[in-house]
């Protein structure tokens, strides 16, 4: 269960010290740290589980709901997470949950194409797969924008496959698309309409 730092000290408020009780729960493994100010009790959940919490507005995307979905072979080594109007990347590290990295994206394209989803007591957001990809490819430098360099990023740098690409819905990714305003979501939209001729 997440408490904040104020949940805590109001728990421990009969302490002589607050916070020294805070940290030696921590030490004992009894508390995990997430963030500044904010904890876990649990140290078994899923990172994409806390993310939402750190930073708002956001939601799970890029290689981790690429992951979710079984897209990608490699195992993820950080929580990414989308978000708009930070103009900048933003990491935040936590020893036990590991690294969570949140990047913007254009404010039009943000709402579009997230699901809302619940795992136990933890609800979060995530992006669709043709969300996730369009992220991913939005945040790529435009060196994608032939058909040939998309390919090649789809296959090779992303490590997709052809068969889960041909289950996106086409029209989902032509609507993302214009709400990037990126050659490289471009391209993808027309090479995906390629491929499922």
């Amino acid at each position: 269960m997440i408490e904040t730092a104020e949940m805590l000290l109001e728990q421990y408020s009969d302490y002589a010290s607050p916070y020294t009780k805070i940290s030696r729960l921590v030490k004992e493994g009894r508390l995990h740290k997430i963030s500044r100010g904010l904890y876990e009790t649990d140290g078994d959940v899923p990172p994409y589980l806390l993310a939402i919490h750190i930073l708002k507005p956001s939601y799970i995307s890029f290689e981790s709901a690429l992951a979710y979905y079984g897209m990608i072979p490699e195992r993820v080594v950080a929580t990414f997470s989308a978000t708009a109007g930070l103009h900048k990347t933003k990491e935040y590290r936590s020893d036990h949950f590991g690294l969570f990295i949140f990047q913007d994206i254009p404010a039009d394209a943000f709402p579009l194409g997230i699901e809302p989803m619940k795992e136990g007591r933890y609800s979060f957001w995530i992006a669709s797969r043709e969300k996730a990809i369009c992220d991913k490819l939005y945040k790529i430098p435009q060196i994608y924008n032939t058909m040939q360099g998309i390919e090649w990023c789809l296959y090779e740098d992303l490590r997709l496959e052809e068969e889960d690409l041909r289950t996106l819905d086409y029209n989902d990714v032509a609507e993302l698309s214009a709400a990037y305003h990126s050659a490289n979501v471009s391209c993808f939209a027309r090479y995906l309409k390629r491929i499922m001729r």
